[in-house]
């Protein structure tokens, strides 16, 4: 396949854009993908999608109104840092901003990501397994929780769900 921009040299090089939900998919040789604009770093990436998510968390949800007296006041005790130089520069001083400034950042990646908490992809050949086996450990925590409270009739509901889920999986 020839380079879709100059149609001289092979492509070597593919090119995925998401634009507003869109997908387009480009091939480009070695050196007209080096001479397009460098794409944003990490960081400035990061950086512009906490400025927009946390100004439009402040104005449309009306919860953490991060005004610029908070934004002042909140200030890491271990490095001093301030929510407005980890909006700026989109990295943490110490381990306890993280603390500081937990609220924030679970708002803001609430609206970048949809969740706060990392959950990982499923591998497509093993998954189903992977599944079933998450499924098994979470029910056996439940069953001991049951057991606990001394609730034995959903602690026998949960062993005979673990019972059936293992005889899926080895059989």
């Amino acid at each position: 396949m020839l380079c879709e921009k100059c149609k001289q040299r092979p492509a070597t090089v593919r090119l995925q854009q998401i634009v507003n939900g869109g997908k387009t998919e480009h091939h480009l040789c070695q050196e007209c993908a080096a001479a397009l604009e460098s794409p944003l770093s990490f960081q400035q990436f990061f950086q512009n999608m906490i400025n927009v998510f946390a100004a439009s968390h402040d104005q449309e949800k009306g919860g953490l109104n991060i005004g610029t007296e908070y934004r002042e006041i909140l200030r890491c005790p271990r490095c001093h840092m301030t929510i407005m130089d980890f909006k700026n520069t989109g990295k943490l001083g110490c381990c306890e901003c993280y603390k500081t400034f937990g609220r924030e950042m679970d708002a803001v990646l609430k609206n970048v990501h949809g969740s706060s908490l990392h959950q990982g992809k499923i591998p497509r050949k093993s998954g189903a397994k992977f599944i079933t086996s998450r499924m098994i450990d979470n029910l056996r925590v439940s069953l001991s929780k049951a057991v606990a409270a001394e609730e034995y009739e959903e602690a026998a509901r949960i062993r005979d769900k673990i019972k059936e889920l293992e005889a899926e999986s080895h059989g």
